[in-house]
């Protein structure tokens, strides 16, 4: 199996500085957002096991799906800026 690349290493938090990146005020509210309507979500499901299950399912889905398309969208990226450093610098 292939170790992960060092960009792959940088986004999953392996390697790098990630503790000094801070998220942005739009970041936190829409967190906030997020973490009230599924509070109110599950507190409705609580007596509907079989669709709060379906709910968690759903819910777990989305974020793997939110990861690939992050992780895909870092490592393009990364890849774009060394291409335009190259350019920069006068390789083509």
């Amino acid at each position: 199996m292939k170790d992960k690349s060092l960009i792959a290493q940088i986004f999953y938090k392996e390697r790098g500085n990630y503790e000094t990146i801070p998220q942005s005020e739009k970041y936190k509210k829409a967190l906030q957002v997020l973490v009230e309507k599924d509070e109110e979500m599950r507190a409705q499901l609580k007596n509907l096991p079989d669709l709060l299950q379906i709910y968690n399912d759903v819910t777990w889905a989305e974020g793997d799906l939110n990861c690939k398309s992050a992780e895909d969208h870092f490592l393009e990226g990364f890849r774009v800026g060394f291409l335009l450093a190259l350019d920069v610098v006068g390789y083509e």
